[in-house]
């Protein structure tokens, strides 16, 4: 998931450089990806205490409240928290 956190942050400077440039086209493209992905990181990344760290290849998540090891992973919370994604507090809302 934090990989899911970098690329929305990048998606937010790469729209605010194209407006800078006068490219509004792709800087609303960029906006509207990062919303999309927004959106999903809230919907498959959140488990109701902090942000997953990943999946297996079998769906199983890693860095998740139910696992018996790396319940919490600091990258994830690490990222969310850097890009003001928990503003109002962590998780969907």
């Amino acid at each position: 998931m934090w990989l899911a956190f970098f690329l929305y942050h990048v998606l937010q400077r790469f729209a605010e450089l194209a407006r800078r440039k006068g490219d509004e086209q792709f800087a609303l493209q960029c906006t509207n990806e990062a919303t999309q992905l927004q959106q999903n990181i809230e919907l498959h990344g959140w488990d109701g205490d902090w942000y997953r760290r990943a999946y297996f290849d079998d769906g199983t998540p890693l860095g998740s409240a139910t696992n018996e090891e790396c319940q919490i992973d600091s990258i994830a919370q690490s990222w969310a928290g850097d890009i003001g994604r928990r503003e109002s507090g962590p998780g969907p809302g």
